[in-house]
């Protein structure tokens, strides 16, 4: 066992490099679990697919309106009693989500409200803790190292055992998964706690300014081939949410899927994603090779493909199809917005505007991925869950038709 920890973190990057990592991983498993928990809770207490749109509304929310307020938050406190409060906060709360659905007292308001709560702590948590690992180890050799592996954890943990492993609870019990997050975060939150971190090494700063965000937005706005290539990926993020923030209600009762095959369902999309990373360098080959594949066509090619998949989504009832089908949503949407970023980022990079223009571009696609909760949600409580992804479709195949005269210019 001491043979396997040195191999995952050395001794020599001392104890709290470790502390570190094993709690970070425990918070990791428990963010998984939450992916599949936090649905499969409110599919069960209403039939309202719209009220399951907003629970993942609700939870993102916060990192839209404070995340850079938690940063500022983070600079100005101990980072280790901030992480400690945000995480003891959502531990508190899973909790008490938990003892409530096993009394069988858990109205759907309320769980709503603790989507919030939880998103708000989560996104302070995080906030305070990224920035810890380069305080711990100044070596940049053993910065990628760990990072790695904390990357590794995030994969392993948050993108696929996590939500496997959170919907075979809820099948044992509703409460279940909640009190196994909540007993992860506590653990996270006890390591944490042992982790000397230094204090604010600043007075206090001035208020987070939003400049970036203003600048990248006006470059955004005087660039028609740009602004393009950013609405198009916004209606790809759009549509993605409306479909995800509905899985659970489409596996269950569509595809006839059980918590457990919701769960699978989740991890399928994550290692579509995987597949997108292995599949990049194919696609940095190809308009080296063809001509006629350009990367600005890649995206494009990108929007149909999603455009194809949505409409099937919203046709097909066998769950093998449809899993296959979300893997490759999932690889296809990877691999063309990875390719958007480096449009973004050649684009921009002769005027020194390639910082904020990303920062622009994450705040509205931040904002796209509330608005596709809500409208997935919406067209799902009217026409059904399969109206949800054809309007993903349909916001696809109009962003290709405006869009495509735009982004083929890049």
């Amino acid at each position: 066992m001491s043979l396997f920890v040195d191999r995952v973190v050395p001794a020599r990057l001392g104890p709290d490099v470790r502390r570190l990592v094993a709690a970070t991983w425990l918070v990791q498993f428990a963010d998984g679990m939450a992916l599949v928990a936090g649905p499969l809770a409110v599919a069960s207490l209403t039939a309202s697919p719209f009220l399951v749109g907003l629970a993942v509304a609700l939870h993102r929310l916060p990192v839209l309106l404070a995340g850079p307020y938690a940063a500022f938050l983070a600079d100005l406190v101990n980072r280790r009693l901030l992480v400690v409060a945000a995480d003891g906060v959502r531990a508190g709360v899973l909790a008490v989500i938990a003892t409530l659905y096993a009394l069988g007292a858990a109205p759907v308001a309320l769980v709503l409200v603790a989507m919030l709560v939880l998103g708000v702590a989560e996104t302070v948590a995080d906030a305070a803790r990224g920035p810890v690992l380069p305080m711990l180890a100044a070596d940049p050799e053993a910065l990628d190292s760990i990072g790695g592996r904390l990357d590794g954890g995030f994969v392993l943990g948050t993108q696929l055992l996590g939500p496997a492993l959170g919907a075979l609870l809820f099948a044992v019990g509703g409460a279940v998964p909640f009190l196994a997050q909540a007993l992860l975060l506590a653990g996270g939150v006890a390591l944490f706690s042992r982790i000397r971190v230094a204090g604010p090494s600043r007075g206090p700063a001035p208020a987070p300014e939003h400049h970036p965000v203003r600048t990248g937005l006006r470059r955004i706005a005087v660039d028609p081939p740009l602004s393009g290539l950013v609405l198009a990926g916004l209606a790809a993020q759009a549509a993605w949410a409306g479909g995800w923030a509905l899985l659970v209600v489409y596996a269950t009762r569509l595809l006839g899927l059980g918590p457990t095959g919701f769960g699978l369902l989740v991890a399928v999309a994550a290692a579509g994603g995987m597949a997108g990373v292995a599949l990049r360098p194919l696609v940095e080959w190809l308009p080296r090779r063809l001509a006629a594949v350009t990367p600005a066509r890649i995206v494009l090619a990108g929007l149909a493909l999603e455009a194809t998949g949505h409409l099937a989504l919203s046709r097909l009832h066998d769950p093998w199809i449809a899993a296959g089908t979300v893997a490759a949503l999932a690889a296809v949407g990877f691999v063309a917005g990875d390719v958007a970023r480096e449009l973004r980022r050649t684009r921009t990079a002769g005027d020194g505007t390639a910082d904020s223009v990303a920062a622009a571009t994450a705040t509205l696609g931040l904002a796209a991925t509330v608005a596709g909760c809500l409208a997935g949600g919406a067209l799902a409580a009217i026409g059904g869950i399969a109206a949800a992804y054809v309007g993903g479709a349909a916001l696809l195949g109009l962003a290709l038709i405006l869009l495509f005269r735009r982004v083929v210019a890049l």
